[in-house]
């Protein structure tokens, strides 16, 4: 999921003329090879500095006075107040800034929440209300921003996916997604099959029915919104404890990913972020890093229920 922060005005296209140099590629092509390292170089000295810290904190109190040292810790400091302010003032469910449904532009949204430290109208209702969801959301803007969940809503997945799966990844699960899906496998008639693919079957036509999840907009095959998620995949699979149903999802609060992003609004921005990759746009994010949420539910072959 994406939570995209705002709208963009729509830009005319950049399409290159033949022969000429392209200027989205050029911009892309400067942003990815400057960016992408200052963002591992400053990890690898937060890392360093740590392990530092730790050895020698003497050595590294007197370190912390020089000109550098200052300017690293007045860097660390603003970085810091940027994710206490995300975390306080931005409402993680949805876009919308006021209960009339009205949207605020990302630049309105920032400058409201980061720089004016006002709180967003919905996230205080949410604070209020506080239901599921917000609470699941909350903590998982907590992981993206690298803090400790406050409500310990996430659990840790004993499970990674069995394609595409990154072994650098720690994947971690949504209680109120799997609930969602065990409410719909019990909902499915005779769901109890012989067949991978006739499960798969079930699976495809619940989601379409909404029975498992909404349907996402626009698109086909096991494309799901499930709570505290809002564009989740699903699959169907089979292993030695029987056939699953998966759920997985990149979370973020990346502007250029979601149904609502700069990416469906500036045919300009979507050609730069072509060229770049969005997952190395997610990589130089100086705000936070991707939660990977992967988690399985498990269906018995004989009884077509869940296995608890």
């Amino acid at each position: 999921m994406a939570i995209s922060i705002g709208r963009v005005k729509a830009a005319n296209s950049t399409t290159a003329p033949v022969g000429t140099i392209d200027p989205v590629k050029k911009v892309a092509d400067t942003v990815k090879k400057v960016a992408e390292p200052v963002r591992n170089t400053v990890d690898k000295m937060k890392t360093a500095w740590t392990a530092f810290e730790a050895m020698n904190p003497v050595m590294a109190k007197a370190a912390s006075l020089t000109p550098v040292g200052v300017a690293v810790r007045v860097a660390s400091k603003a970085g810091e107040k940027v994710k206490d302010r995300v975390l306080a003032n931005i409402n993680p469910i949805g876009y919308d800034t006021d209960r009339r449904g009205r949207s605020a532009s990302f630049t309105k949204r920032i400058i409201d929440g980061l720089i004016l430290d006002k709180k967003e109208p919905l996230k205080k209702e949410m604070e209020k209300k506080a239901p599921a969801e917000y609470i699941e959301r909350q903590d998982l803007l907590s992981l993206y921003l690298g803090r400790k969940q406050k409500n310990n809503s996430i659990g840790i997945s004993s499970y990674r996916p069995t394609v595409g799966d990154n072994p650098k990844h720690q994947y971690v699960t949504s209680a109120l997604a799997e609930g969602k899906i065990r409410q719909g496998v019990a909902e499915i008639a005779n769901i109890k099959s012989n067949s991978l693919e006739e499960i798969k079957g079930k699976v495809l036509a619940a989601i379409k029915s909404g029975t498992m999840g909404i349907p996402e907009s626009g698109k086909g095959g096991f494309h799901v919104k499930l709570p505290a998620m809002n564009e989740a995949t699903m699959d169907v699979g089979e292993d030695e404890k029987g056939y699953y149903i998966s759920y997985s999802d990149r979370w973020d609060i990346n502007p250029i990913r979601g149904t609502a992003s700069i990416l469906k609004k500036s045919p300009k921005a979507a050609a730069i972020a072509k060229h770049l990759g969005v997952s190395a746009v997610e990589d130089i994010n100086p705000i936070g890093r991707p939660v990977n949420i992967y988690g399985r539910v498990y269906i018995n072959k004989k009884t077509g229920k869940v296995i608890k």
